[in-house]
């Protein structure tokens, strides 16, 4: 009985080579792809956290009486921290497009947000009072509901 060295099966070094090879640009690409979606998870997680932020400061602003806000320049910067544990400095800046602030009972506010020293958000709103007298002499008192008394 003769054994024939050519009726192997199996992969030859060259072919199993080629596939490693193959293997290895797969898993390249596809590790570059899942870190590039992580930093955009986390850039988005940040800029919605940097919403939440400026929101807040926002409705704190709301409490306040439009008059009593300054007609120009900006308050000291505030630091909020939102769910995640993370830090952003709030910048409310008042008056910055002078249209909007035309009378004492109208302010245009800026409100800009950093992390890490980076701006990652920014928005604009206009304040204004609200007044209680009304078309024909009355007025509402605003707590107790006597309109046009």
């Amino acid at each position: 009985m003769e054994l024939s060295l050519n009726n192997q099966n199996g992969y030859t070094i060259l072919e199993v080579l080629v596939a490693i090879a193959i293997l290895a640009i797969v898993i390249s690409y596809s590790s570059t792809a899942v870190v590039n979606q992580v930093g955009a998870n986390y850039k988005a997680v940040v800029r919605s956290e940097a919403a939440q932020a400026a929101q807040s400061v926002i409705d704190d602003l709301r409490n306040m009486d439009v008059p009593s806000m300054k007609t120009s320049g900006a308050d000291a910067p505030l630091d909020v921290t939102v769910n995640a544990g993370r830090t952003y400095s709030v910048l409310v800046e008042y008056c910055k497009n002078a249209t909007y602030c035309t009378s004492a009972e109208a302010r245009h506010v800026s409100v800009s947000v950093e992390h890490n020293s980076k701006d990652v958000y920014k928005t604009e709103t206009v304040f204004t009072g609200i007044s209680n007298t009304v078309a024909g002499g009355g007025s509402f008192d605003g707590g107790g509901g006597c309109w046009k008394c």
